[in-house]
């Protein structure tokens, strides 16, 4: 049990190596320390020394609200693409086309202005629609004007877009209406052709008259009907008896009653059958 105890307490061989080593390096900082400090200055003077020969950088910032969304006359809106309308916006923003129109932009305006390179970064300001542009370059009017005509000159250009992808629909529009103008003389023309080839006068006065014949075999059916359901309701004396009545209306008119004709069919036979069957029956009473 001692023994085991005693072996606990002693520190392992690469720990006694480890602060060895240590002391040796310390001993030596002690006696060389100004070379560390020497080293030190050197790189400072250095650094200090490139960092005064470069030229003076200026910074310009400006933000800028884009929507995506535009009014437009009677209630209408057009609404751009929102899952990659700021990234189209940033990149063009930055396009070479934006800077080059800038920059003549800029020469033109401000002539007095020194050009110089300039570092245009585009970044979106976190939970708005702002856009955050940084200006970096030597001369700090031409940055700032710079950052100003890039703002201008993006502005133009989307408007330029616009107006493309507008004319565009507005050419497709015009053709579609052209050819539909023609679609309507070439139907015009068949119109006035069939008209020329066929007289419309005859064919409507044709039209006119099969229609009223149609009515007047509309009014016929159904007399016929009524007369049908009318006989069809009455038994065979109570229709000879109304035959009587209704056909010789003429009868009536003439003074001297006409020889009847020797054949009115089975109807007079029914008659003179009747009667002598009257006659029959007034003998035996």
């Amino acid at each position: 049990m001692a023994d085991s105890h005693n072996a606990r307490s002693r520190p392992s061989s690469s720990l006694v190596v480890f602060i060895s080593r240590l002391n040796k390096y310390l001993s030596f900082l002690r006696r060389r320390w100004w070379i560390l400090v020497l080293t030190s200055s050197i790189g400072l003077c250095v650094a200090a020394w490139l960092n005064a020969q470069k030229a003076p950088s200026y910074i310009s910032f400006a933000r800028m609200m884009v929507s995506g969304k535009i009014a437009l006359p009677e209630g209408a809106i057009y609404s751009e693409e929102l899952s990659n309308f700021y990234g189209t916006q940033s990149e063009l923003m930055q396009s070479p086309e934006v800077k080059r129109r800038a920059a003549t932009r800029v020469e033109s305006q401000r002539p007095e202005l020194q050009p110089s390179p300039i570092s245009l970064t585009v970044g979106l300001q976190r939970n708005t629609s702002f856009f955050v542009l940084t200006a970096v370059g030597a001369e700090p009017n031409y940055t700032q004007a710079y950052l100003d005509a890039c703002m201008e000159e993006y502005l133009r250009f989307k408007r330029e877009l616009r107006s493309e992808t507008s004319q565009t629909a507005l050419t497709s529009i015009t053709d579609e209406l052209l050819k539909l103008d023609k679609d309507l003389e070439a139907g015009q023309e068949e119109l006035l052709l069939f008209q020329k080839t066929n007289n419309v006068v005859i064919l409507e006065e044709e039209g006119n008259g099969a229609a009223k014949y149609l009515v007047t075999l509309n009014h016929q059916l159904a007399a016929l009907k009524t007369e049908y359901q009318l006989l069809t309701m009455l038994d065979l004396d109570q229709n000879l008896e109304r035959q009587g009545q209704n056909v010789p209306g003429q009868a009536a008119a003439d003074a001297t009653p006409k020889p009847e004709t020797p054949n009115m069919g089975p109807q007079l036979d029914y008659l003179k059958a009747k009667q002598q069957v009257q006659v029959l029956q007034a003998a035996k009473e």
